[in-house]
């Protein structure tokens, strides 16, 4: 059996095995049990976090993203708060996520869609994102502001479209940055 490590840390360490499991094997091969098996940890320890495969898999994706929004988050506190700086940080940042978890976040997306209650997975991962780039660029979505809300589509849309473009290798990384650096302010500041 593992040491005892406290909920938090336990859950890090998991969540740690249940990414390492898809990258080697394949989001078929990842069980809760072959997560605590992994982790030297009791089955039902693993099922007390996370419940059943499902959750597991929205945790490992909603991870990524939350890390995502708290780096771009903490660099925009030590920036001067420019539109220009903001989304130069947004864009950088979506780069350097990708660069490192482009796989794993494809690979557990494809996963959740085959469970018929994540047939709106792919808006609910765009909703995160406008109220995270609401509040990151400060443009209320509430209410009668389909002007915002449509900029902040625009620029969802744009970053994993030309993001994944690049990170697959169609266009140079540099290019793309440059052109999404350049489109993401037009949309927010026309």
């Amino acid at each position: 059996m593992s040491k005892r490590m406290g909920k938090e840390a336990r859950r890090e360490q998991l969540l740690s095995i249940a990414v390492s499991i898809i990258e080697s094997r394949g989001a078929d091969a990842l069980t809760l049990a072959s997560v605590a098996e992994e982790a030297g940890v009791t089955k039902p320890i693993a099922y007390n976090h996370f419940e059943t495969k499902e959750n597991l898999l929205k945790q490992i994706y909603q991870d990524i993203d939350n890390r995502l929004i708290e780096s771009i988050q903490t660099a925009k506190e030590s920036s001067n708060q420019s539109i220009d700086d903001i989304v130069a940080i947004l864009c950088e940042s979506y780069f350097d996520c990708m660069q490192v978890n482009s796989k794993i976040y494809g690979l557990t997306i494809a996963a959740l869609k085959c469970y018929p209650s994540n047939v709106d997975l792919s808006q609910n991962i765009q909703n995160f994102f406008v109220r995270a780039y609401s509040e990151l660029f400060q443009l209320p979505v509430t209410g009668d502001n389909y002007q915002n809300r449509l900029k902040l589509i625009s620029v969802y849309g744009l970053i994993e479209s030309v993001g994944e473009a690049a990170i697959t290798g169609q266009i140079p990384q540099e290019a793309a940055l440059s052109y999404l650096k350049e489109e993401v302010h037009h949309i927010l500041t026309k």
